[in-house]
């Protein structure tokens, strides 16, 4: 059981870490950077579909989910107010988490149930917050200064131009390396990275909407099914190593229990508004007070 919820954890985590990760044609993607980097706040709203298959011991289920929310980002200080309803099996899950990033790491507080129960996290952060959070949107748009034009449609109500391109894996290792993303997942998850090679997951398909009266990014989609579906043996053999670490088994592969996991369509979509005019995100009493998670 521990070990399943370790491998759900990091695959949803690494799911959402992709899709949120913010991403960003020549001068026109040079304008919306320099704009965008000089953001101090503004919300996100996020659907995501995940195909998903578990089996073990000859058998198999099907885990697909559907991720809907939003988010609401403060650069300055630097805190998240994430909201999200997870449906899995006919069920619904209410996630509620706050960010609050010092200088010295990120600390996490999240609740499974709403808000009635949390529990605390703390993450070493590989980078100064304020120079992630401020740079963070230029290093990603300036990615997809290749994409080209592919037509039009209207974000909450204003017309926007819509680019699309395929971000490199090499491009996307260089963003987590620059935002901490995968090093902060696998951290969380106590478990290491080492030999993850990411420029051997193939691309990601992108588009970007930037919005015709104010240049900002307003939309973008990502389609993850390739990239996810290639990453999943790497996720699955560090969540084993570490289960046989836990168990005392030693370099038992516990793969032999047949124990494996399959994606399918991987899709998230992200719509950007509010800019600077979320108000200060106050992180509760209950949540502050939270048990650090054991590792």
């Amino acid at each position: 059981m521990k070990t399943f919820k370790r491998c759900m954890a990091v695959l949803l985590v690494l799911a959402l870490a992709l899709a949120l990760a913010g991403c960003g044609f020549a001068a026109k993607m040079a304008r919306a950077a320099k704009k965008m980097e000089k953001l101090q706040s503004y919300r996100m709203d996020l659907d995501m579909d995940m195909a998903l298959k578990l089996s073990m011991l000859r058998q198999s289920m099907d885990m697909d989910m559907k991720i809907t929310g939003g988010s609401d980002v403060c650069l300055d200080p630097a805190r998240t107010r994430t909201e999200l309803r997870i449906r899995m099996l006919g069920q619904e899950i209410p996630m509620l988490s706050y960010t609050d990033k010092t200088d010295t790491g990120l600390v996490t507080y999240s609740s499974p149930d709403g808000g009635r129960t949390w529990v605390r996290q703390t993450v070493e952060s590989p980078a100064p917050a304020e120079a992630a959070g401020k740079n963070g949107f230029s290093n990603l748009l300036r990615l997809a200064s290749g994409f080209e034009k592919t037509g039009t449609e209207t974000v909450r109500g204003s017309m926007a131009t819509v680019y699309s391109g395929v971000i490199s894996g090499e491009d996307m290792e260089r963003v987590m390396e620059m935002s901490g993303v995968l090093k902060n997942v696998f951290s969380a998850m106590d478990m290491s990275m080492d030999g993850l090679d990411l420029t051997q997951y193939g691309g990601i398909p992108t588009t970007i909407s930037l919005d015709n009266k104010s240049g900002m990014v307003v939309r973008y989609t990502m389609d993850m099914t390739e990239f996810m579906s290639k990453m999943m043996p790497a996720m699955m053999d560090a969540v084993m190593k570490k289960a046989a670490a836990e168990s005392g088994l030693g370099n038992l592969d516990l793969s032999s229990l047949g124990f494996s996991a399959e994606t399918g369509r991987v899709f998230a979509a992200v719509e950007l508004y509010d800019f600077d005019a979320v108000g200060a995100i106050e992180i509760p009493a209950e949540a502050l007070a939270a048990p650090e998670a054991a590792a």
